[in-house]
């Protein structure tokens, strides 16, 4: 199973893709808004996202602490949909994938910030990330994406995200 664990400030929304851009992508969406709704998502192209007929994410749990979902969810690494869903196959490298967020929706509308990463799986789906770290310029209140995990069968990839804003004090200001 793989398992997905993040915090997510209400009002916004966390989703994880397998590949990049939008052509033949197998997708979650974790929605934090009144509620907790994590949707399992197959896109054949920019203009068409699918809601992916079997929802292969199980035992959902979300607690919400403050204005933060604090969620973990699971999957099967083969569901068994060759249709809709991405096998995650051990001992492989170089495996792209990208998270994306919106900072004003909780909704499935486009995001407002995207990056992708690569990881390396071992015969035993040990995980190695390759880019883990990314500071992107955001205009709204700062927002901190905590702890976002995603492990494969017996843990393993660790990916921790901060979107913060990148105004300074004016101290800091000074100093330059």
């Amino acid at each position: 199973m793989m398992k997905i664990e993040a915090e997510i400030p209400k009002g916004t929304y966390f989703g994880l893709g397998w590949d990049e851009g939008l052509d033949q992508v197998d997708m979650v969406h974790i929605g934090a808004g009144d509620e907790v709704i994590v949707t399992d998502i197959w896109s054949e192209n920019p203009e068409d996202l699918q809601y992916d007929d079997i929802n292969d994410y199980v035992d959902t749990i979300s607690e919400l602490k403050g204005d933060i979902y604090h969620v973990q969810t699971w999957r099967p690494l083969v569901t068994g949909d060759d249709e809709q869903d991405e096998d995650i196959e051990c001992d492989r490298r170089d495996v792209r994938m990208y998270w994306c967020t919106h900072t004003r929706s909780s909704r499935i509308v486009m995001h407002n910030h995207l990056q992708d990463f690569f990881v390396d799986l071992d015969p035993n789906c040990k995980t190695t990330l390759r880019r883990h770290m990314m500071e992107i310029d955001d205009q709204m209140s700062p927002i901190m994406w905590a702890l976002i995990f995603v492990a494969a069968v017996s843990l393993v990839l660790t990916v921790s995200y901060v979107i913060r804003s990148k105004r300074m004090s004016s101290a800091e200001n000074m100093k330059q």
